[in-house]
């Protein structure tokens, strides 16, 4: 469950008072919403944030801009990354697991310049660990960080060159043999790491390299074979995502492994629009959401469902066309079941529901 300290003292506090009662609710909502973290600085897209408040989108980016105006937060509308400027000055962070779960975190998180921000917050507040801030800007936030935080509580001055450089090397070398530490601090070596790090260059997408390492370990029966068929899965995927506009989202690496996205059908988006909706898949779908619109909110419709394109009705299958993988997860994740049960009542026998992604605007 995501939470944060709130004083009683804040709601009398000058930067808070004088806000209006929806950017004193999205004050709230930023810090206690799912997407939030120990830092309070993590991943929000504004419509998250409009989804869940139930507000439409202008609602939310002007509540942004309003605590914005006040130095209660900072935006980066182009990452889609949220700074709270005071968080860490109010939410302890001094726990071994805490520090650990948090700054491994960091990896996750599209690159901002509000990143300086964040790191300037940990120095001030948070000095003990100051040090292990520079090791992870130094871009070796793959590696474990465990040893580094339970030595960071010893003194103030945290931990030397010395041992960073030791830790460093425990990534790449032990006893001459080449080693790999996920985020659980689980190794990857031998032919394992060599086929992870053939997958890693195919993917091209630099971010989360720890973390997709767990999802590695835990692929299942894997064989030069199945490695081929990810690798070239991973290029597949690494040209879709060169054709992705500036306000759609990249799929992580870790995800994409454990969702088994290498077994997906990459057709070229240009092929796909090209397809014409079949009349059948037309009409179920204005019956659908037409009802889906009646019963949601406004803004969750408009967020999520109004540039839907029906494509085709068969062989127990309805294919809808979707903007982007944002937009195909958040229905998933909302509303899958609700849709296939009302497929299932429009055409009479069970139906899975198929997104296919590049469709629409």
């Amino acid at each position: 469950m995501a939470y944060g300290e709130v004083q009683g003292k804040t709601w009398r506090s000058p930067s808070i008072r004088g806000l209006s009662d929806s950017e004193k609710l999205a004050w709230s909502y930023l810090l206690s919403n799912q997407h939030s973290n120990m830092l309070g600085y993590y991943l929000l897209p504004l419509p998250y944030m409009a989804d869940d408040l139930e507000w439409p989108v202008e609602r939310a980016e002007t509540s942004i801009t309003a605590l914005e105006r006040r130095g209660l937060i900072a935006y980066d509308y182009a990452a889609q990354v949220v700074f709270v400027c005071k968080y860490l000055k109010y939410n302890c962070l001094s726990s071994g697991n805490r520090a650990t779960g948090a700054l491994s975190r960091l990896q996750d998180i599209p690159e901002s310049p509000l990143s300086k921000r964040l790191f300037a917050a940990i120095s001030e507040w948070h000095p003990r660990l100051v040090n292990i801030r520079e090791y992870l800007c130094s871009g070796n936030g793959d590696a474990p960080l465990l040893e580094l935080v339970e030595e960071s509580k010893k003194s103030p001055s945290c931990v030397n060159e010395e041992s960073l450089v030791k830790a460093i090397d425990t990534v790449t070398v032990t006893d001459e043999v080449a080693v790999f530490f996920s985020r659980k601090n689980r190794k990857l070596t031998g032919r394992k790491l060599e086929w992870f790090e053939e997958f890693w260059d195919a993917f091209a997408y630099k971010k989360g390299k720890a973390a997709a390492a767990d999802s590695w370990l835990d692929i299942k029966g894997l064989a030069r074979d199945l490695v081929d068929a990810i690798v070239a899965g991973a290029k597949k995927e690494a040209i879709r995502r060169a054709g992705l506009r500036e306000d759609q989202t990249a799929i992580m690496a870790q995800g994409w492994l454990t969702a088994r996205r290498w077994e997906d059908d990459y057709e070229d988006a240009s092929k796909k629009v090209e397809r014409t909706s079949s009349p059948e898949a037309i009409n179920v779908w204005e019956s659908v959401s037409g009802e889906l619109e009646s019963e949601l909110s406004s803004t969750a419709f408009e967020t999520w469902l109004k540039n839907t394109i029906p494509i085709a009705c068969e062989d127990g299958s309805f294919i809808l066309g979707v903007v982007d993988a944002f937009t195909k997860g958040g229905i998933e994740r909302r509303f899958g079941k609700r849709i296939e049960d009302m497929l299932r009542e429009k055409c009479g026998h069970e139906m899975k529901l198929i997104m296919e992604v590049g469709y629409g605007q």
